[in-house]
């Protein structure tokens, strides 16, 4: 049964996360992600608001319903809070307990435009160093998310070759490390 509610949620949804009893579906068609509780009821965590280019400034919360998703990943960490990317965003995006969309992992896109992101010599050498702030971070296209057994965050950057670790998301201060890619390596 629950296949079938999930294509009643998105005839194309781009991510997918359990936690507990309930899956969590990213419909970027519909700029929305949807919830599916174990009694089978649907509802609608974030959006289906206004996709915003370019993804949140330092500190800005948006209300859930205001805001639009695209196609990109997703993770819930060990509370259910779900953690999203979203094509162009060059951020990681998570639903706050208050309801409010923010953005803990990437770089504003006021001091990160669109123009570096596409450069492949920032890209190549722009590797985060292990311990600096996740907000701080710069992102090329956010994409697969994982949680580990002890609440860090794994970044697929796509764009990058890297795979980044992502702790503290509780705190005040998360930080950001490389996992895994090429650092500053060329390109082929």
């Amino acid at each position: 049964g629950r296949i079938l509610i999930v294509r009643q949620i998105s005839p194309n949804p781009s991510g997918l996360a359990v936690h507990g009893g309930e899956i969590f579906v990213v419909d970027g068609e519909r700029g929305r992600l949807r919830k599916v509780a174990a009694d089978g009821t649907i509802t609608t965590v974030v959006g289906p608001g206004v996709e915003r280019p370019g993804g949140l400034e330092r500190g800005e919360r948006v209300p859930a319903s205001l805001y639009g998703l695209s196609d990109g990943g997703l993770a819930i960490d060990a509370t259910g809070r779900p953690y999203f990317t979203r094509n162009n965003a060059y951020q990681v995006l998570r639903l706050a307990a208050d309801g409010k969309v923010e953005a803990p992992i990437g770089a504003p896109p006021s001091i990160w435009g669109a123009a570096q992101v596409t450069n492949p010599t920032t890209i190549l050498t722009d590797a985060p160093k292990d311990g600096a702030p996740a907000a701080d971070a710069h992102l090329f296209l956010p994409a697969g998310l994982a949680f580990d057994s002890h609440g860090a965050l794994y970044v697929a950057d796509l764009q990058s070759f890297r795979v980044l670790k992502v702790t503290g998301l509780d705190g005040p201060n998360p930080t950001v490390s490389l996992f895994a890619g090429v650092g500053g390596a060329a390109v082929v």
